[in-house]
């Protein structure tokens, strides 16, 4: 999302909501594969559908949310958790 976002902007997940289908044994390849299914009205709110592969097949499937904040903004409100 960074090359398609104003100057300034960054995306922060609010939402995960992922389904376990099948278990991956240790050591084979998992990829990971998302498509924007929604934008809010508003602009600020995307909707992914998320879904997780392995060699075989389908190990995980669900929804992703991000909103689009100012980077610095919530990087200042982030950082201020160091000094409570």
């Amino acid at each position: 999302m960074a090359g398609e976002l104003e100057e300034g902007k960054t995306t922060v997940g609010t939402l995960v909501n992922v389904s376990h289908v099948a278990a991956t044994p240790e050591g084979m390849e998992v990829r990971i594969e998302t498509e924007l299914t929604e934008i809010a009205p508003n602009g600020k709110m995307l909707t992914f559908k998320v879904a997780a592969y392995d060699e075989a097949g389908l190990i995980g499937e669900g929804t992703h949310q991000r909103a689009i904040v100012a980077k610095e903004r919530f990087e200042q409100k982030a950082q201020s958790k160091l000094s409570k």
